[in-house]
């Protein structure tokens, strides 16, 4: 069994980035708390309206599609908390305190790695209470069509056992069975990214998904590959990841679980759906406090209070769990830097302006290079500026004056009469990045309804 005292940060840590799905940059902040305090996040800089506050437990989530989203009655509060609580719950983090200026924990390079190396760079100590667990006393399973997930007892500890099966060459079946301890999700688990299908991309964006996906954060695959450059970081990285999601998600039960959790073609619904019924069922489970050991053998420095360093002073109170002995200090935004993503929107603004809703998701789904040889290939191969070349819905080829430049960018004939912008972008797409520009992923025949880039996390019960 896990054991000893219970834990936080030793320092305030913080990682930026954008989010997955709403493609929109955010600063996450993850602080010391006193003992029972939990895992608490802090919506904050919310057009100057007061921060919103919401106790990471399984009461709190409002959506399990393609993510978890916690929230209240007034709203989400923060989407795509998963990697993040993982992160936390994976290296045996009992108390933090979360603040997020965006809508949506960022995504990262869509693993909970980037989560792991900042809590490690500030490092973890021990408080003075007990860890409490939640020790499973009954088997509970949920069963959803061919997919189930079950709680058994199991008083050594957290394991997982995890099959996936999807129709696909790169994945097909793959199982994944872990007895989770820090040093076995730093190893086996951290490091696995989040993965999609480029056949669901335009589903997904036309639901408000996948803004944010690139290359950079989400292992995509086609029809037979995997099309990132890096290749997998485990052989079975598609079941991994779905293992770190469960470990999230189950990390919503408010407390580390003494027990087995088995999970076959599962996802988030299921994940929320198993714990809920657990929760549901008080016959099934009881708050057991650990046996005390030294937090020496657990590689945890044994302070009550952390460190502070000269420049970290107290502050006063926001919200009603802010305490101030740990040296807490008000949200700020950071100063100096911006996360890649708007850097290169400011870069190619004008470009992506001219875009429609579509092709902006397309376009902002590659890396910073990529933008940059995009809008310098458009105006080479048009002969014109962005701003003013995709700007309505229908116009005719030569709208401008540059009837010669449209011929050879588009390779429509002169005098072919009105085009949508989505057929004309698409053809000149085909035409330069599919061949000039062949690293870039294809675009689907005219009639679809958007230009691929990528998607989420493939298609979660």
């Amino acid at each position: 069994m896990k054991a000893g005292k219970q834990t936080t940060l030793r320092q305030r840590t913080a990682v930026s980035g954008i989010g997955v799905h709403s493609g929109l940059p955010a600063t996450l902040t993850i602080l010391p708390a006193k003992a029972d305090t939990g895992i608490v996040f802090i919506r904050c800089g919310i057009g100057g309206q007061p921060d919103r506050e919401v106790r990471a437990n399984f009461r709190a989530v409002t959506a399990t599609e393609f993510q978890t989203v916690l929230g209240d009655a007034t709203g989400p509060l923060c989407s795509t908390a998963e990697h993040v609580l993982a992160a936390l719950s994976g290296l045996g983090i009992d108390n933090a305190i979360i603040e997020i200026d965006g809508p949506e924990v960022p995504i990262m390079d869509g693993s909970a790695a980037p989560f792991v190396a900042a809590i490690d760079r500030v490092g973890i100590v021990s408080l003075s209470l007990p860890r409490r667990f939640i020790q499973i006393l009954k088997p509970i399973r949920v069963v959803k069509g061919e997919a189930y997930g079950e709680l058994r007892p199991n008083m050594q500890g957290f394991r997982i056992e995890l099959d996936i099966n999807f129709d696909h060459p790169l994945i097909g079946r793959q199982g994944v069975a872990y007895n989770v301890d820090p040093d076995t999700f730093r190893r086996e688990l951290a490091r696995a990214r989040t993965f999609g299908f480029m056949r669901d991309v335009a589903k997904l964006w036309s639901a408000g998904y996948a803004l944010g996906a690139s290359f950079e954060n989400t292992m995509v695959v086609n029809e037979s590959r995997l099309l990132n450059t890096e290749g997998l970081r485990y052989a079975d990285e598609f079941a991994r990841h779905k293992a770190l999601d469960a470990i999230g998600d189950l990390a919503l039960a408010g407390a580390p679980l003494l027990g087995t959790y088995r999970s076959v073609c599962g996802g988030h619904k299921l994940n929320h759906a198993v714990l809920t019924a657990l929760m549901a069922d008080t016959s099934a489970w009881m708050l057991v406090d650990g046996p005390e050991t030294p937090a020496e053998e657990r590689g945890i420095t044994p302070t009550e209070t952390p460190a502070q360093t000269p420049a970290q002073t107290p502050a006063p109170e926001r919200g009603r769990i802010r305490n101030t002995e740990y040296g807490v200090t008000p949200h700020t935004p950071p100063v100096g830097g911006t996360d890649r993503a708007s850097t290169a929107a400011r870069r190619a603004g004008r470009f992506r302006s001219a875009l429609s809703s579509g092709h902006q998701r397309m376009f902002l789904a590659l890396d910073v290079g990529q933008q940059e040889e995009v809008a310098a290939a458009w105006q080479a191969s048009t002969g014109l500026r962005y701003s003013r070349t995709l700007q309505a819905e229908n116009w005719n080829l030569d709208p401008l004056g540059h009837d010669q430049p449209y011929t050879n960018a588009v390779g429509v004939p002169a005098g072919a009469g009105r085009v949508s912008e989505r057929d004309y972008f698409t053809a000149w797409w085909l035409k330069h990045m599919g061949t000039d520009f062949s690293k870039y992923p294809p675009l689907p025949p005219l009639d679809a309804d958007e230009n691929p880039a990528i998607t989420d996390d493939g298609a979660s019960a």
